[in-house]
C-alpha cells in the first residue's frame, strides 16, 4: 500500500475526521471538566467564607454528577465489571447528594 491508500483507509475508518482533531477534542473536554471542578470548589469556599453558608451540598452534587457522567460513559462503552462497579457507586453517591440538596431546599 502506498501512502495515499493508507490515508484514504484511515479517513474511511474515522469518518473523514482527523485523529489529531479527535484527540484534541477529548483533551479539551478533560481540561474543561477540571476547570469546572476548580470553579465549583472556589464557589463553595466563597460561600463558606463570605456568606457563612454551611450547606454546600449543591456544589457536591455538581461534582458528583460530573464524575458519575464520566464513569457512566466509560461503563457504557467498555462494559467492564470495574467500570460498572464505579458507575454504580457514583450513581448512589449522586442520588444521596441530590437527596441532601432537595432536603435542604424543602426544609
Amino acid at each position: 500500500m502506498n501512502k495515499e491508500e493508507i490515508l484514504q483507509a484511515s479517513r474511511m475508518e474515522h469518518q473523514n475526521k482527523d485523529l489529531f482533531e479527535l484527540e484534541m477534542n477529548v483533551k479539551a473536554q478533560r481540561v474543561g471538566s477540571i476547570v469546572a471542578l476548580f470553579v465549583v470548589f472556589a464557589l463553595m469556599i466563597l460561600d463558606r467564607v463570605l456568606l457563612g453558608e454551611t450547606e454546600t451540598y449543591r456544589y457536591f452534587l455538581i461534582v458528583d454528577s460530573l464524575i458519575m457522567g464520566t464513569h457512566l460513559y466509560k461503563a457504557v462503552k467498555w462494559k467492564g465489571k470495574f467500570e460498572i462497579f464505579w458507575t454504580s457507586l457514583w450513581v448512589i453517591i449522586t442520588i444521596f447528594s441530590a437527596a441532601r440538596v432537595m432536603r435542604y431546599y424543602i426544609g
